[in-house]
């Protein structure tokens, strides 16, 4: 907290001994204190929310490949309710999350199938998916399956 938020008693008291009203005390009071205090209170909720939103990407990033991965073990592991990491999820990343999680698997899955020669199926599993379903993710999100995207992007 800066020094310019705080005020010395002294200088509160010259100006509220020119201060006549109680009504224009209250607003020197909510001028001088209450704003300020708001401001850095709000300024220190949205870091550590924030902050909460980027260990959240993080892990999303390390275990991706957990199939039970959700927004509530996630809340769970940053100490937050679900429904508000999920608005915050939001507000900072400006997608919700499953549809994070989604492209973020689907991304893993392209350079999988692109540089490796492991088997589709495998790599559904490994992305955190059943192979049926990814085969339909992959389908819908790009318009090929992902046999096809090994066919034309692959190196072999």
């Amino acid at each position: 907290v800066s020094e310019e938020h705080y005020i010395s008693k002294k200088t509160l008291m010259k100006k509220v001994e020119r201060k006549v009203s109680l009504e224009s005390i209250s607003s020197l009071f909510f001028e001088d204190y209450l704003k300020p205090a708001s401001l850095l209170l709000k300024e220190s909720h949205h870091s550590s929310t924030e902050e909460a939103v980027y260990q959240v990407l993080d892990y999303v990033n390390q275990c991706h490949c957990n199939p039970d991965l959700s927004l509530e073990s996630l809340a769970d592991k940053v100490g937050i309710e679900s429904s508000y990491l999920s608005r915050e999820f939001k507000r900072v990343t400006k997608m919700n999350f499953i549809d994070y999680l989604t492209d973020f698997r689907l991304e893993v899955s392209k350079q999988k199938l692109a540089q490796s020669n492991m088997r589709i199926n495998e790599i559904a599993e490994n992305i955190g998916y059943n192979p049926s379903y990814f085969n339909r993710l992959f389908k819908k999100k790009f318009g090929i399956t992902p046999g096809q995207y090994r066919k034309e992007y692959g190196e072999g």
